[in-house]
Parts: C-alpha cells; sequence; structure tokens
C-alpha cells in the first residue's frame, strides 16, 4: 500500500522549512526552497542552542547573524527574525 503525505497550500507557499539531518541528531537545519539550500543552523551545545543564519539582505531578505538561546523555540524565532517566508 503506497502512503503519501498530505501537503496543505500553506506549506507549499513558504519559502523555508525546518528540517533535522537524521544522522546529526543534535542539529536542525532551515532549508530555502528556492535554492534547496541551508540557510541556518541551530545546534545543541550543552544546555545552550547556539544558531548561525547565514543569509544575505539581497537574495533572502535578512543579513547573516548568530547567537545563543535557552530554548529550541527561542532560537527558531531569532533564525527567523526579519526573514520573508512567502514565495
Amino acid at each position: 500500500m503506497r502512503t503519501t503525505k498530505r501537503v496543505t497550500l500553506t506549506e507549499t507557499r513558504l519559502r523555508y522549512h525546518w528540517t533535522k539531518p537524521s544522522d546529526l541528531p543534535e542539529r536542525l537545519e532551515l532549508i530555502d526552497r528556492i535554492t534547496g539550500h541551508s540557510v541556518a543552523v541551530i545546534q545543541t551545545v550543552s544546555r545552550q542552542y547556539e544558531w548561525k543564519r547565514s543569509t544575505s539582505a539581497i537574495i533572502h531578505g535578512a543579513p547573516p547573524a548568530e547567537g545563543e538561546c535557552e530554548t529550541l523555540s527561542d532560537a527558531k524565532i531569532q533564525v527567523e527574525a526579519g526573514l520573508p517566508n512567502e514565495m
């Protein structure tokens, strides 16, 4: 039996999506759907979440940035801050 994932219209309109590489359990990447490249990484270091965004203000709409947060949700918010996410 074949199973398919149902994708909503909202999901397909978003430019960026989070993915977790299966071989790296402590790493989360933000992927640009247009280029297919990773534009940001969140890694767990001890009890902190270190993040680094490798974007361009001209191409992605936000400059590169990096930082640390205490929670994963805060790190995601910081990474996505300023990134226009609609295609």
